[in-house]
């Protein structure tokens, strides 16, 4: 019987510490999600693909450049479009009597 009751012990033990450790994950989780966290590991993935691209961008970059100076660059013409008609300027009247300037400085109390 005692032999009985030491794995319904340790059964008990296992469950409650497995219970802690998920109840310990799922607050940890909500926490990060709440405040817009994410965990260590996803970080680092993000890291290591940002730090591939950048390494692609300037292999791609590099590549292209040599290929670009021995090429003259080609002109965009806009064959079969008119030109584009300026708009004449409005004419504005103006007063005949000329604006106050206006101060925006306050003047001293004592004057």
């Amino acid at each position: 019987m005692t032999v009985l009751a030491d794995e319904l012990l340790a059964a008990a033990a296992a469950n409650r510490s497995n219970l802690t450790t998920l109840v310990r994950d799922e607050v940890d989780a909500a926490i990060m999600t709440r405040l817009g966290l994410v965990p260590a590991q996803k970080l680092e993935e993000a890291q290591a693909e940002a730090a591939r691209l950048q390494k692609e961008l300037v292999r791609l970059q590099s590549a292209s450049s040599p290929a670009a100076a021995g090429k003259p660059a080609a002109k965009k013409t806009a064959a079969g479009k008119p030109a584009a008609k300026k708009a004449a300027p409005r004419k504005t009247a103006k007063s005949s009597t000329p604006r106050a300037a206006v101060s925006t400085r306050t003047k001293p109390a004592d004057t």
